[in-house]
């Protein structure tokens, strides 16, 4: 057996059993504090880069797949249980108040920059508004209209955290957009779960930053002739859908990541391509680099 085989073997059977066990348990499978071991996996990787046996090799590989399976499970099945609060903090986190802005027809781009570490996040484009962000947690929202263009920023505020106490934080933020303007993506995101469906929207371009995240990312067409998405994955599941009208290319860095890229054709090392991205009259380019991943690119 090949260690790549061995390795995500024990990776996908250890992540289904952990998530099959958390939904017929009652109290589900906890393993908060796993992350601090992440140094086992370069101990390992290196340890099986100089074995010159090739079982130990297979061994090796496998158990680097278990402990990836369960760092990132401790990181996406409860991506707030290991937050508490600082008893001495003084911010109220009962709950968020509803930021809103009503239609305007004179803003035609909109820049939205979305910054936080842990929670559970969702955006899209079906909002009567020109926009709303709403959830529970410690957030800002500021934005500036200048000309035709809105600036929208929301970031998690910060607050002292104390591992000892009892208290979860929980981080839930929604934000709708109108689907009129052409959008700017700037998201960067720590140990969250995310829906970013954005197939209704016209996009300028997208930028994402991960770190341990489960991404399910809907993109939709491009505002003008073409944009450029690029992602930078690190550990975790993340699912694109891109629109079968749009003449997409991949570009894609993602040596030690599992892809399901049956949709595109390869044309080179590394490059993918739609079977209509000569033909299409606008296009996506797409660059995606990661570490230890699952990726599945799909069309619409």
């Amino acid at each position: 057996m090949k260690t790549k085989q061995m390795f995500w073997g024990i990776f996908f059977l250890t992540v289904g059993v952990l998530l099959l066990l958390n939904n017929l348990l009652e109290d589900g499978v906890s393993l908060n504090g796993i992350y601090e071991y992440w140094p086992l996996l370069l101990i390992l990787a290196g340890a099986s880069i100089m074995a010159k046996n090739q079982m130990v090799k297979v061994v090796l590989s496998g158990l680097n797949g278990l402990i990836l399976a369960l760092m990132l499970y401790s990181f996406i099945s409860a991506p707030f249980s290991f937050f508490h609060w600082d008893t001495d903090t003084t911010v109220d986190y009962s709950s968020a108040a509803e930021h809103l802005m009503d239609y305007d027809s004179t803003i035609q781009s909109v820049s939205l920059s979305l910054h936080a570490g842990a929670g559970a996040f969702a955006v899209n484009g079906d909002s009567e508004k020109q926009y709303t962000v709403d959830g529970k947690g410690v957030f800002i929202v500021s934005s500036n209209h200048t000309d035709s263009v809105l600036n929208l920023k929301v970031e998690q505020d910060e607050i002292d955290i104390d591992l000892s106490e009892n208290q979860d934080i929980q981080n839930f933020i929604n934000i709708a957009l109108n689907n009129a303007p052409e959008y700017s993506f700037d998201i960067a995101l720590g140990a969250a779960t995310a829906n970013l469906n954005l197939g209704d929207l016209k996009l300028k371009d997208f930028n994402l930053k991960t770190g341990a995240t489960s991404i399910d990312l809907t993109l939709g067409m491009p505002s003008r002739s073409e944009y450029e998405a690029t992602i930078e994955m690190g550990m975790g599941s993340v699912s694109i859908r891109v629109p079968k009208d749009a003449g997409v290319q991949l570009d894609m860095n993602l040596p030690l990541s599992a892809t399901d890229l049956s949709e595109f054709k390869k044309i080179k090392e590394n490059i993918w391509q739609s079977e209509n991205y000569s033909t299409a009259a606008k296009k996506i380019h797409l660059k995606i680099n990661g570490g230890f991943s699952s990726l599945r690119v799909s069309r619409f």
